[in-house]
């Protein structure tokens, strides 16, 4: 690990410079006095479930299961302080990509994120029930119960276990190790797995980028669809089915193979579904 720190320490000298900005930040998130900030969404919903207009003829064909059944215990619920008129559901984008990872941009038109600015740009939970924050350096992030992929499957802390253990600190996948934005004076976070709903990370020193990172446009991804992806990992994959798929997709090895899958994300988190990119000009 520590071999795979003095891989970043360069690319942690290009984001010191907003060290500066961000000092602010630890006034809320924490300082040396072991303060503990709890950012908990307490949203309830003030009526009856309403199944969304486009899923309504997906719901009577049995191909979707009703509202309640896939909604997460305690669902985020967003009220507008001023009248709110709202979008059409449903519809069909298409964007044009340089290559299949640029695919993720469509993280920047659905603001969906583990923690999200608000009106006044304070940080509150989003796909994240709860957030404790002890100071500054100790996050423990609460899923909520019940929550899912886009494809059913539960959505879960083995999620964050497999990309930190098999993507990130994978040097097939990852050859420069984890995002900068991890790295705290050369030292990587202390990730722990309490159970089925609960993620915590914990620095020696404060980490005031953190939160920043998961909320920006392009989000840190702290997490991936660990049900879909090993299928295409080489420790979790059956050799012979793994060893087949890249010799059909000609590709030069599994992480070849896997890496454009891991930007897919076929099973998301997003408003968007992607069915499938096709070639152009």
């Amino acid at each position: 690990m520590l071999k795979r720190a003095k891989k970043l320490r360069g690319r942690k000298l290009l984001a010191s410079w907003t060290f500066a900005l961000c000092a602010a930040l630890l006034v809320a998130i924490g300082d040396a006095r072991a303060d503990v900030e709890i950012l908990r969404d307490d949203s309830r919903l003030s009526e009856g479930l309403k199944e969304t207009q486009s899923l309504q003829g997906a719901v009577a064909q049995g191909r979707l299961p009703e509202i309640a059944a896939r909604l997460p215990q305690a669902p985020s619920v967003y009220v507008p302080k001023a009248p709110a008129v709202l979008g059409k559901h449903g519809g069909e984008w298409r964007m044009l990509v340089n290559r299949e990872k640029d695919v993720r941009l469509g993280f920047v038109y659905g603001y969906a994120r583990l923690v999200v600015y608000n009106e006044e740009l304070d940080f509150v939970p989003d796909i994240l029930e709860e957030v404790t924050v002890e100071d500054g350096r100790i996050f423990t992030l609460k899923l909520r119960r019940g929550h899912r992929w886009s494809d059913g499957a539960p959505f879960t802390s083995e999620d964050f276990r497999y990309y930190w253990e098999d993507v990130a600190n994978n040097e097939e996948l990852s050859p420069v190790g984890p995002p900068a934005s991890l790295l705290i004076e050369e030292e990587l976070p202390t990730i722990t797995y309490p159970d089925l709903y609960t993620v915590r990370y914990a620095w020696s020193n404060p980490n005031p980028f953190f939160l920043p990172s998961l909320a920006r446009a392009l989000p840190l991804t702290i997490y991936r669809p660990s049900h879909y992806l090993k299928q295409f990992h080489a420790d979790h994959a059956d050799p012979e089915a793994l060893a087949q798929r890249v010799e059909e997709n000609e590709m030069r090895d599994w992480a070849q193979h896997a890496e454009p899958e891991i930007h897919r994300h076929r099973a998301g988190r997003t408003p968007w579904r992607l069915p499938g990119l096709h070639k152009g000009l």
